[in-house]
C-alpha cells in the first residue's frame, strides 16, 4: 500500500488513541482532585508537538466554532476531536506527497499560481520558525522549571513520575525542532528558488527586447 494511504491511517490511529489517552488522563486527575483544571494532558501535548503545522489551524477553529457552539457539551468535544482528526489525515497526506516529490525531482508540493505558492511558502516558513523557538525554550526550560508554560507545548506534572515528564519533555523538544526543519529547509529553498528563476525569467525577456 502506498505511503499516502498508510501514513495518514496511521497518524488518524495514534491522533484518536492519545484522544482518548487524554480523556481518561483528564477524568483520573478531576476524579481524586488534584485539579479542576489541571490543563494539557501530556498525551495531548505528545499529540501536539506530532502534528505540529496543524495546531494553530485547529486552535482558529476552536476559537471561532467550538467556543461559540451551541452543541451540548459531548457533541462539541466530538466535532472538535473529528475535526482534529480530519486535519491529522491531511497533515500527513500532504508529508507523504512531500516525501515522494522529494525524493523524485528535489521539489515540494505547492500552489502552482505564483502569489499563492510564495504565500505559502512564507507562511510555512514561518510556522517552523515558530515551532523552532518553541523547541528551544522548551529544550532550555529542562532544568529549574517543573513543566514547561508555553502552550501547545505545556507538560502539565499530574499523575506523571519524574522520568516521564523527562521523557515527553524530550518528545516535545524532538518533534518541534523536526518540524522546524521539515518547513524551513525545503520550503525556504522553494521560496528561493521560484525569485532566483524568476530574475532569471526577466533577464532573459530583456535580452530578447
Amino acid at each position: 500500500m502506498k505511503l499516502k494511504f498508510v501514513l495518514p491511517l496511521a497518524q488518524i490511529v495514534l491522533a484518536i488513541v492519545l484522544d482518548w489517552r487524554s480523556l481518561v488522563w483528564d477524568r483520573a486527575v478531576r476524579a481524586i482532585s488534584i485539579s479542576d483544571m489541571p490543563g494539557f494532558a501530556p498525551f495531548a501535548t505528545l499529540g501536539a508537538s506530532i502534528n505540529g503545522p496543524i495546531v494553530f489551524v485547529n486552535n482558529i477553529f476552536v476559537r471561532l466554532v467550538l467556543w461559540n457552539s451551541t452543541l451540548d457539551v459531548w457533541k462539541n468535544y466530538l466535532l472538535g476531536r473529528t475535526v482534529w482528526a480530519a486535519l491529522v489525515g491531511l497533515l500527513w497526506y500532504w508529508t507523504a506527497l512531500n516525501l515522494d516529490s522529494w525524493r523524485q525531482r528535489r521539489a515540494v508540493v505547492m500552489f502552482t499560481w505564483p502569489p499563492l505558492r510564495l504565500v505559502g511558502d512564507l507562511l510555512l516558513i514561518v510556522t517552523g520558525v515558530v515551532w523552532g523557538i518553541l523547541g528551544i525554550v522548551s529544550g532550555a526550560a529542562w532544568s529549574g522549571v517543573p513543566y514547561v508554560t508555553i502552550a501547545p507545548l505545556h507538560v502539565s506534572p499530574y499523575l506523571a513520575q519524574p522520568w516521564q515528564l523527562v521523557l515527553l519533555r524530550a518528545f516535545v523538544v524532538t518533534f518541534s525542532l523536526s518540524w522546524s526543519f521539515a518547513l524551513i529547509f525545503p520550503f525556504g529553498r522553494d521560496f528561493l528558488h521560484y525569485l532566483r528563476s524568476k530574475e532569471q525569467r526577466t533577464a532573459l525577456s530583456a535580452k530578447a527586447r
